[in-house]
């Protein structure tokens, strides 16, 4: 995806300012979730226009484009379908949509390789929260526990920890296996 990040002139390249701001969006959308739980729509067509500008500005659409995004769409597609199929039958709900939407977005910008890693570097970060609130002795609860309206049929006590937070370190651990991020990083902290 990032092919090149120093330019001629040492400049850092167009798509690393794409995943720069996306990354800040991303910020913003895990501090209202850890606050709220609740990742706001706004945030989420920012990251989509994000994307779209920096494509366009770019040069990128094209007919590998529109493939690349709904290959790339197939891994939230595949948790939604088993996030409604869990839900349905554990009668509780499993995962916000907020949640499932900014895996949509997030889609747009790794290929689908990539996001499979952010997703699984996500899942493996909200397991270590529970696992640590539950070793701090909470008795069991993740101790983030809120009211929700829920859907129809589900139970409105929900017990679990918002994934926004676990998305921004998923998402920095797929930024980071860009050979090109890396040597950039390192050149980065050698200045330091």
């Amino acid at each position: 995806m990032v092919h090149v990040l120093i330019g001629r002139r040492g400049a850092v390249s167009f798509l690393v300012w794409r995943e720069c701001i996306f990354g800040i969006l991303l910020l913003a959308m895990a501090w209202v979730d850890w606050r709220r739980r609740t990742i706001p729509n706004g945030l989420l067509l920012a990251g989509i226009i994000n994307w779209a500008a920096w494509t366009y500005l770019l040069g990128r659409f094209d007919k590998e484009t529109p493939c690349a995004v709904t290959v790339s769409a197939v891994i939230p597609s595949c948790v939604l379908i088993l996030v409604l199929f869990l839900e349905k039958r554990k009668g509780c709900l499993m995962m916000g949509g907020g949640d499932v939407k900014l895996m949509f977005v997030m889609a747009l910008y790794f290929d689908w390789y990539r996001l499979l890693q952010v997703v699984f570097t996500a899942c493996v970060a909200a397991l270590l929260f529970v696992v640590v609130s539950v070793w701090k002795g909470k008795g069991g609860k993740s101790g983030w526990e809120r009211k929700d309206a829920g859907a129809e049929g589900m139970e409105n006590d929900v017990d679990g920890i918002p994934l926004g937070p676990c998305f921004v370190i998923g998402f920095v651990w797929g930024i980071f296996q860009n050979e090109p991020l890396r040597q950039l990083f390192w050149k980065l902290m050698q200045r330091v």
